[in-house]
């Protein structure tokens, strides 16, 4: 409980009122005057600044903004960077930003101890630099035809997305709109394991020729791994899921989680009015799904490993979202 000390124990007031006005010379100073601690005892009771003609004047330089020229400290935490997201320095390197391919080195968070190096170290940076767009990866419309057509149908799409894949791959290019538009048709072979049947049924003989003659043997036995759980959400649950996030209130500039991806049908019908700043990252095991994925996004990072293994900045990631498989 505070204590009102008497007028003895009051300290040099007209110094006080000297911080403000030359009123200590005024009849309210004078009548203070009196007061003086002098006159009483010899108790002082000094809190706050004593002598106010000692305070230094602030440098010019004092609060200077980073990125006028002065740069921000390795350690520093001024600044939360563009649109408010965090920035990301991973293995102390020198690029700010969740790196395009984070998480394809065996460090960081979901890595069990021993694997790799140190954790990813968050820091603060004001360097301006231009916001993503998202600018080449796929927007999904109704024109794409996205969970269209029955099991033979959808395996047949399937063939076609993995020649299309193969042959970008060996021309080590972008996919162009039109590929895109047959890659985003891949379904996986969820609920069609006649596919990969050593004795496929007569209706099913065609599909599993090729995929043998498609697949290297790392490829066929992922897949073939990938039918009790490759079923992909149907545009009505994406879009569903997205109405909810923005009502939770995530705003464009974020970073974004997607855990288990597919071939990134959330990513294909994130709204629009998300785009800007915003950045994406994905995972997903089967290899043939991520590489089609990281082809139909290529602003995105995809990281093609299971998520347990996959490395990823602690506390970064503002919103992670999907419908991942129970199989």
């Amino acid at each position: 409980m505070a204590t009102k000390l008497p007028a003895s124990n009051q300290f040099n007031i007209r110094d006080q009122l000297s911080l403000f006005s030359d009123a200590a010379d005024t009849e309210l100073g004078d009548n203070l005057r009196e007061e003086s601690i002098d006159d009483r005892n010899d108790y002082t009771h000094t809190p706050g600044i004593q002598d106010p003609g000692t305070l230094e004047t602030p440098s010019p330089d004092d609060g200077r903004e980073p990125g006028k020229g002065e740069s921000a400290s390795a350690g520093g935490f001024r600044s939360t960077g563009v649109n408010g997201e965090p920035a990301i320095r991973v293995d102390g390197g020198s690029e700010d930003g969740l790196p395009i391919r984070v998480g394809d080195r065996d460090e960081g968070m979901g890595v069990p101890p021993g694997r790799g190096g140190s954790a990813p170290v968050v820091v603060r940076s004001s360097d301006p630099r231009p916001a993503p767009t998202l600018a080449r990866d796929l927007r999904i419309t109704p024109a794409h035809g996205i969970g269209e057509g029955g099991l033979k149908q959808k395996a047949q799409a399937n063939l076609a997305a993995i020649r299309t894949l193969k042959n970008i791959e060996a021309e080590n290019r972008p996919a162009t709109p039109e590929e895109k538009a047959a890659l985003v048709k891949y379904t996986g072979w969820g609920a069609m394991p006649n596919a990969f049947a050593s004795q496929a049924p007569r209706e099913w003989q065609s599909v599993a020729d090729e995929l043998k003659d498609l697949l290297s043997a790392d490829e066929y036995a992922s897949a073939r791994a990938s039918t009790p759980n490759a079923h992909y959400t149907s545009p009505e649950v994406v879009q569903a899921i997205w109405h909810a996030m923005e009502r939770f209130g995530l705003n464009p500039g974020a970073q974004i989680l997607e855990p288990s991806m597919g071939v990134g049908h959330f990513f294909g019908m994130m709204p629009e009015s998300l785009y800007p700043g915003t950045r994406r990252t994905g995972v997903e095991l089967d290899s043939i799904t991520a590489r089609i994925a990281a082809k139909l996004y290529p602003d995105s990072s995809v990281q093609a490993k299971g998520f347990e293994e996959t490395a990823l900045p602690k506390d970064f990631f503002d919103a992670a979202l999907g419908n991942i498989p129970f199989g």
